[in-house]
């Protein structure tokens, strides 16, 4: 009997699978046939992006005004910022955080303070501001302080330099408006940390990545060099030069001493570092993408700063640095966000049009235009939104928290507030200097 069921059962799959053989394509939904049919058209891929709109100055302070609206809503009553959210997720939950982006996020509004000023703007700033410096700490054994991150005792470097922009760009838009007394305290915050990050500088040009105030962490063994960061090598840089200007337009001020020493001593050593020695390699070009937009910004600031400076190795690393992030690094084919990439090759467009360089300028513009455009349809309510099918599906179920929100890819609706910071800030770049 036993046997004879078996039979039975290894028959009817046969008969099944008969059946299934004869299935045809009438037989199975039709709407993922049709999609299909769309996804096999040659044409529709050559001109999957061939009818977005083109950027104008209006379209970019449209979306620059959203990117605001996100950031000031997500920031707490503390003075930092919620890290992310999930559109599509309304019980979506984020444990992480990150020190240094919440810096960086810092950065971002009192940069958009300095130059598009509104009150909730700058309540926003004295906020995030105030937050950093409740939790200053000293060094032991040092007169030097600093900011930690809710009194963390490892001190990220490219969190106080993200700080000390921040802290800079703040004071330019605001100094003015201020009493002695209420500039006072951002003043010696700028210098404590500024100082701190002296404190972080290596014989190599490099910085130290991070500082352990702990007593019970174990001192590194002798002769091993303590770790350094691409992204806060690129920060601290950015911060002294931004530095050197603010002092110097300022010479009443007390300025930490070395500043602009530093500045022309580690220069041309980063610059052989990530444009020259890291391209060398798959593991080195990791490293050249971290320094890529940092780097770029303090080309662009140092080439004003000291135009008669290594004029020539200036101009050649921002164009080395650019090359590969369009050619080798492929910005335009990746599937996240690349902001971070406008944000170098904007500053690498000012120095190619600063000396003449046309044809090598037009071909960054194009190449800023083309990825531009595609992350401007990644934000939630942004001025192209509309040619984003993922957001528009969503559209009717996005919660107002994400408005001006920069998601990480054109179909996640994962937005991450650092996301949305370097964006902000490469179109606040753009429109100065491509679309002004």
């Amino acid at each position: 009997m036993r046997y004879f069921l078996i039979s039975l059962i290894l028959l009817a799959g046969l008969m099944n699978l008969a059946h299934a053989q004869n299935v045809t394509a009438t037989d199975i939904d039709t709407a993922w046939q049709t999609e299909l049919a769309g996804h096999a058209r040659l044409d529709a891929w050559q001109k999957r992006n061939s009818n977005l709109p083109k950027i104008t100055g209006e379209a970019l302070d449209q979306a620059i005004e959203a990117a605001r609206y996100y950031i000031l809503s997500q920031q707490s009553s503390r003075g930092n910022f919620r890290y992310s959210m999930d559109l599509t997720d309304p019980d979506f939950s984020e444990s992480s955080d990150n020190a240094v982006r919440q810096a960086g996020t810092l950065w971002s509004i009192c940069n958009l303070n300095r130059d598009r000023f509104n009150e909730p703007t700058r309540q926003a700033c004295l906020l995030a501001l105030d937050f950093f410096i409740h939790y200053t700490r000293p060094l032991p054994n040092s007169d030097i302080k600093v900011i930690t991150y809710k009194g963390n005792r490892r001190v990220k470097t490219g969190m106080v330099a993200l700080f000390c922009l921040g802290v800079i760009d703040f004071l330019t838009g605001q100094e003015k408006y201020m009493t002695p007394e209420q500039r006072q305290p951002y003043l010696d915050a700028l210098y404590e940390n500024l100082r701190f990050l002296q404190h972080q500088e290596m014989p190599n040009g490099c910085w130290i990545k991070e500082y352990i105030n702990d007593p019970a962490e174990p001192p590194l063994p002798p002769g091993e060099e303590p770790e350094t960061s691409p992204y806060y090598n690129g920060e601290a840089m950015l911060a002294y030069l931004f530095a050197a200007r603010f002092y110097r337009d300022r010479p009443e001020l007390n300025a930490p001493e070395g500043l602009v020493e530093r500045i022309h001593y580690a220069m041309p050593l980063l610059l052989r570092l990530y444009a020259v020695e890291c391209l060398r390699s798959d593991e080195g070009m990791a490293e050249t993408k971290g320094f890529f937009q940092w780097g770029l910004m303090s080309c662009a600031l140092y080439h004003d700063l000291f135009p008669e400076s290594i004029p020539n190795i200036i101009e050649n690393a921002a164009l080395a640095l650019s090359w590969w992030q369009i050619f080798n690094n492929r910005m335009d084919t990746r599937n996240g966000n690349t902001s971070y990439a406008i944000e170098g090759l904007v500053a690498a467009w000012h120095i190619a049009h600063q000396n003449g360089r046309a044809v090598e300028a037009q071909y960054l513009y194009d190449a800023i235009e083309k990825t531009l455009t595609k992350l401007m349809t990644w934000q939630v309510g942004g001025p192209f939104e509309s040619y984003n099918p993922f957001l528009m599906k969503w559209k009717d179920k996005t919660p107002a928290a994400a408005y001006g929100g920069v998601t990480e890819s054109a179909t996640s609706g994962y937005i991450r507030i650092d996301n949305v910071q370097h964006q902000l800030h490469a179109m606040l770049l753009a429109r100065q200097y491509l679309w002004p």
